[in-house]
């Protein structure tokens, strides 16, 4: 999820220690070594860039359109295509399809999972 760092994901935009605009001055100031090594203390608590990123998406569309009905969809895997760029398209093997592949050709045969746990996909 883009609010994984948080037991329970509501409805609500993240808030955010430093501002969009200041990250991205920050970025861009930086080569790629230093931003490498400042990444730990940028991301300010989330697991990776990619959920930094989105919350940090989140937090500039809600400055800059605020006042706008925004509706954010927050996908938590994100799976093949269902007709682009052709019908059934996917690019990888990895995560839930990587699974799901191998169920289907015989190679996976059972796999370690929790049943309290859900996986949501779209």
């Amino acid at each position: 999820f883009s609010q994984c760092v948080k037991r329970v994901v509501e409805e609500t935009v993240p808030m955010m220690s430093i501002d969009y605009k200041e990250m991205i001055n920050y970025i861009e100031s930086k080569t790629d070594d230093e931003l490498l090594k400042h990444t730990p203390r940028l991301l300010q608590g989330w697991v990776n860039t990619y959920v930094f990123s989105k919350a940090m998406c989140e937090s500039m569309i809600q400055e800059e359109y605020g006042s706008l009905p925004i509706c954010v969809f927050r996908p938590s895997i994100v799976l093949s295509t269902y007709k682009e760029p052709v019908r059934g398209y996917i690019d990888n093997l990895y995560g839930p399809v990587g699974l799901l592949v191998g169920s289907g050709h015989g190679i996976i045969h059972c796999s370690l999972m929790s049943m309290e746990n859900n996986m949501e996909s779209v």
